[in-house]
């Protein structure tokens, strides 16, 4: 299994775009090879997403990302571009039965 996290802080005024932007993204990688999940969380307090994907293995990961990401028109307005911005992918592996802490 694969899992990768990433988690943005949109600018004021601008959580609905992100939310739409991390919608079609994930729309875009249903039915790649290799997808178990795809879901996104976001605070209703301070409006921060987090998205969640998990795959068979890195791999399909990797195969689908560059797909999708040659595809995807992103708005470089919608997340925070000061030093302060919070954006970030953190990403692990392990296999069935390796503990995984």
């Amino acid at each position: 299994m694969f899992i990768q996290v990433g988690w943005g802080e949109p600018n004021p005024g601008r959580e609905e775009d992100a939310h739409a932007g991390m919608m079609e993204f994930a729309r875009s990688l249903v039915g790649k090879p290799g997808l178990v999940e795809i879901f996104s969380i976001r605070d209703p307090e301070s409006g921060k997403r987090t998205g969640v994907s998990v795959w068979t293995d890195e791999a399909s990961f990797r195969a689908a990302m560059a797909s999708a990401t040659r595809a995807r028109k992103r708005d470089p307005t919608v997340y925070a571009v000061a030093p302060t911005a919070r954006v970030g992918v953190v990403e692990w592996s392990w296999r069935a039965g390796e503990p995984t802490g």
